[in-house]
């Protein structure tokens, strides 16, 4: 519907648009700080990789972008120079939401 329509925050959240909704404009900005320092603790490979995928699959139709998509994981992952030794590396602690 466009400029016709608008989504609650909980229509967003219901309908997966988005993950989380905060309350105020301060625990936003803390949340996007802790969602940030999540990411940048990754290998900066890793995260490249994710991010060049994201960008080249917003210009190919989904069939081509689910084709092209296994190049990004061997590019944070050159064979024989693992940045990440996954047996020993820290388990996430999940969390609910």
């Amino acid at each position: 519907m466009g400029n016709d329509e608008r989504m609650s925050a909980q229509t967003t959240l219901r309908i997966s648009l988005v993950t989380e909704i905060v309350q105020t404009r301060e625990e936003l900005v803390a949340r996007a700080h802790e969602i940030a320092s999540i990411i940048a603790a990754k290998p900066a490979a890793a995260i490249q990789g994710s991010v060049r995928a994201i960008w080249e699959a917003l210009d190919m139709p989904r069939h081509a972008a689910t084709a092209n998509a296994l190049k990004y994981t061997q590019l944070g992952n050159p064979i024989g120079r693992a940045e990440v030794d996954r047996w020993s590396a820290s388990k996430a602690k999940w969390r609910l939401r």
